[in-house]
């Protein structure tokens, strides 16, 4: 009892009171004017509105001022929680954001195959917080059959290397070390002659990508045939064969190329036997 009347009593309380009552005195009174007033209905209505409008902007700004010390402390208590609450929820946070980042810049979609730091692998599904990702050897180029997830929030601050989109074609790069010098005519016909093959089986698909990739991207390829290159590593000579592919289908054709490069070899060896 004794705490409600010092609360009656605060000087606070009783200015909060005071403003109050002459808010709705006004109110009351300008009600009693108005409905004497020769004013048309929609006058009086527009006027009542325009004073209760006016007169609880004025009753707010009276009370902000007085109660102003407890507004500062309860905007700071607020503050301290909003700046919690955002640490809190960093990562959500970031995830978030990193889904904008995604959505306007088209990094991704389902079907591609990506890569964001040390995670590589086909999209299967796309949400706000995470991609959901069938992931993909990256020694291999083969699928591991494990689902991985990739937060968004890695998109902020990693690149994202989308194999599939664009372009959607990659160079392939097989190196063979020779023995020898005297091995270097034979050895780059039998790449060219591997090669010829896997060319002509992906020539179109590499045309029309590379048709894509000149209207979409303004980039241009000057030259899409294979192509061998000479170099050497501790003083042994290696031909490296340079050849586009679909970007799915690099394993296999680094397989088909070896073993028709080998069995080319091993053709023209035996044929050179006497």
């Amino acid at each position: 009892m004794q705490e409600l009347l010092n609360l009656i009593r605060d000087r606070k309380v009783v200015t909060t009171l005071e403003v109050v009552a002459a808010f709705f005195l006004v109110l009351l009174l300008a009600r009693i004017v108005l409905r004497r007033s020769a004013l048309s209905p929609d006058q009086k209505l527009r006027v009542r509105s325009f004073i209760s409008t006016g007169g609880i902007l004025v009753v707010a700004a009276s009370l902000v001022s007085i109660w102003a010390e407890m507004v500062q402390e309860l905007l700071v208590a607020l503050t301290a929680f909003a700046v919690a609450a955002v640490i809190a929820s960093k990562e959500l946070i970031l995830c978030v954001l990193g889904w904008v980042y995604k959505a306007l810049s088209g990094t991704h979609h389902t079907g591609d195959r990506i890569q964001v730091g040390e995670i590589r692998g086909d999209v299967v599904t796309v949400r706000i917080l995470s991609s959901t990702l069938l992931e993909v050897d990256k020694a291999t180029d083969h699928s591991t059959g494990r689902l991985l997830t990739l937060p968004h929030a890695l998109l902020l601050t990693l690149p994202c290397y989308n194999e599939t989109q664009g372009e959607a074609l990659r160079w392939l790069e097989i190196p063979v070390k020779l023995a020898g010098p005297e091995e270097l005519e034979a050895a780059q016909r039998a790449l060219e002659a591997s090669a010829a093959p896997v060319q002509a089986d992906y020539r179109e698909t590499i045309l029309r990508r590379r048709g894509d990739l000149e209207e979409d991207y303004a980039v241009r390829m000057k030259n899409i045939e294979p192509k061998v290159y000479l170099s050497h590593d501790g003083g042994k000579p290696v031909l490296t064969l340079r050849i586009a592919v679909p970007s799915r289908a690099g394993r296999d054709t680094q397989d088909r190329l070896l073993r028709a490069y080998y069995e080319a070899r091993a053709a023209a060896e035996k044929k050179s036997e006497p």
